[in-house]
């Protein structure tokens, strides 16, 4: 068992993620597997989406979806499946639902990032944690801008920038083709105690997490940003994977 959770025995922690594609399904997955019976994962869907994207895990029954992943950089490559819960906007926007969300990983592009949110933003107060990973920068900003006015209602805003190589194919598995590092940060008081998510995320040993400095973030987010920024175009013109340049 983790180490924090031996000393942190208590109500299951539920975990919402707003973004089904190949990080966010990849975030689920190893959130359950390696806590199964202290989290539990539930993916958000976007407005206007009655079942998750083709090119996610396909929807069950019971408002629950299976989560197929294979590490295709290990020797042995073995397929592990989850069930994982969703839940659609129109579920937080019944007469009397008031479900609170505690925690909430981001994980859809940046120019999605505004419309997947706003349908959950009366769920969100100044007591919860959103971490953000996404490929570019100042979305934590806009978003404060946007929804978050008042100082007193800013809930505790986390970044996350990742190198993992990850793929979803014609098959809906989640392939993890390449473990890269996922680095964590806030522009929070020193000293303050980080959240049990933010604890959770940086324990599990396949996303090979750290929290940084958030001025040493800044270089890596800049660097991330600049690289993307070149070989997004090229793979797009070539109509290839990011890997397959080299």
């Amino acid at each position: 068992m983790s180490r924090i959770l031996q000393s942190q025995v208590g109500e299951k922690l539920k975990v919402h993620i707003l973004g089904a594609g190949a990080i966010g399904s990849l975030l689920a997955h190893d959130l359950k597997q390696q806590y199964n019976d202290q989290v539990s994962p539930i993916l958000l869907l976007r407005p206007n989406k009655k079942i998750l994207p083709s090119s996610s895990p396909q929807p069950l029954q019971n408002n629950t979806t299976n989560i197929k992943l294979t590490r295709i950089f290990e020797s042995e490559q073995e397929v592990s499946s989850f069930d994982i819960e969703y839940a659609k906007p129109n579920n937080f926007e019944k007469p009397g639902k008031n479900e609170k969300i505690e925690n909430l990983i981001i994980t859809t592009k940046s120019y999605q990032t505004e419309s997947a949110i706003k349908p959950y933003i009366h769920n969100i107060t100044s007591s919860s944690n959103i971490f953000i990973v996404q490929n570019g920068m100042g979305m934590k900003q806009n978003l404060i801008n946007r929804f978050w006015s008042s100082d007193k209602s800013i809930p505790s805003i986390f970044e996350g920038i990742t190198t993992h190589g990850v793929f979803i194919d014609e098959k809906n598995i989640v392939n993890h083709a390449s473990q890269g590092k996922l680095l964590v940060s806030n522009s929070f008081e020193e000293g303050k105690e980080l959240p049990r998510l933010i604890k959770l995320i940086l324990e599990i040993s396949n996303l090979n997490s750290s929290f940084l400095d958030y001025d040493k973030f800044l270089l890596y987010q800049i660097e991330k940003l600049i690289i993307n920024c070149c070989i997004n175009p090229i793979t797009g013109l070539y109509n290839v994977r990011n890997g397959d340049l080299l």
